[in-house]
C-alpha cells in the first residue's frame, strides 16, 4: 500500500524538535598554526595504518621463513630482504606516528591550559575602574 500524497497547498508538519539547555559551554580560541596541527589528514592515522601493515607482513614473512625450507636461494633472498624491509618500514613509521600524536596532544594540553581554573574570576572587559 502507498502512503497518500499530500494535498496541494497543504505542508506537512516536521517532528517537534526539543533542546535542553546546556550548563555552561567553554569555547576555546585557537590560532590558524593550531588548527592545521590538529586537522585530520596529517599524515598520522595513514603513518600508523602502514607501519602496522609493514610490521604484520615482516611478522608473517618471518614465520614462513622459519617454518619452512627454501631449497632455492634467490627465493631465500628475496624473502629476507622484504621481512628486513618490513620491519624496517615499520619501525621507522610507528616512531614517526608516535612523535606526531605526541604533539598533538601537546597542542590541545597548550589550548587547554589557557583556561583559567575554576573558581578564578576573570576581570570583567571593556569596564573602566
Amino acid at each position: 500500500m502507498t502512503e497518500p500524497r499530500p494535498q496541494r497547498g497543504r505542508r506537512t508538519l516536521s517532528p517537534a524538535i526539543q533542546r535542553v539547555p546546556l550548563q555552561t559551554i567553554t569555547v576555546y580560541e585557537i590560532s590558524a598554526e593550531e588548527l592545521d596541527q590538529l586537522s585530520p589528514g596529517s599524515g598520522q592515522e595513514i603513518a600508523l595504518n602502514v607501519a602496522l601493515t609493514c610490521l604484520s607482513s615482516a611478522v608473517s614473512f618471518t614465520a614462513s621463513w622459519a617454518l619452512s625450507t627454501i631449497p632455492d636461494m634467490r627465493v631465500f633472498v628475496v624473502l629476507t630482504v622484504v621481512t628486513v624491509v618490513g620491519y624496517a618500514a615499520g619501525i621507522i613509521l610507528l616512531v614517526f606516528w608516535r612523535q606526531q600524536s605526541r604533539s598533538t596532544v601537546s597542542v590541545v594540553e597548550r589550548i587547554r591550559r589557557r583556561l583559567p581554573p575554576e573558581g578564578d574570576l576573570l576581570p570583567p572587559t571593556g569596564v573602566e575602574s
